[in-house]
């Protein structure tokens, strides 16, 4: 499984969400992450230690006038979605949880980056926290007997003001 998809949040009802404009020719995918480019002030696809706006809930690619816009559901405090890990070096396990993470991957292919995990908020892991290993029952308990799955919440996000390097 690639991308993020949205879980609850903590109110436990529909999800809050925006509509922003994109970068020129940036490529989205539904299930990025989606942080603002400096330089424009446009949305593209989140990478490692980046702020998070939120989840693109559309496939959509930005027009050269960049005026193009992706539905997104928000970063919100609380808000939790199921992401799978890359288990590249290190296996994604029980003890991940309550651990901080950071997402890999570009659009189309992002996952949790199960090499860089911390106790504690750094500035390679900051992105996302561990709520729950192999959670089940959520989304129609399709993802139960995979235990690559994590329930996370975000932690650094345009939102919230509560990480520091």
């Amino acid at each position: 499984m690639y991308g993020a998809k949205f879980v609850r949040n903590a109110q436990g009802g529909v999800p809050a969400i925006g509509s922003y404009k994109i970068k020129a020719s940036e490529v989205i995918t539904k299930g990025d992450w989606l942080t603002f480019d400096g330089a424009t002030g446009k949305v593209d696809v989140a990478a490692a230690d980046e702020p998070l706006l939120g989840v693109a809930n559309e496939t959509v690619t930005g027009n050269s006038g960049g005026t193009n816009k992706v539905e997104t559901i928000l970063a919100l405090p609380g808000t939790q979605f199921v992401m799978d890990n890359d288990n590249t070096t290190e296996t994604f396990a029980q003890d991940d949880v309550g651990e901080w993470h950071a997402i890999t991957g570009t659009t189309g292919i992002q996952q949790i980056d199960t090499n860089v995990d911390a106790a504690a908020p750094s500035s390679s892991a900051n992105q996302l926290l561990c709520l729950e290993y192999n959670p089940q029952d959520v989304l129609g308990s399709i993802y139960d007997a995979d235990t690559s799955i994590g329930l996370y919440t975000p932690t650094y996000t345009y939102f919230v003001a509560n990480y520091t390097e």
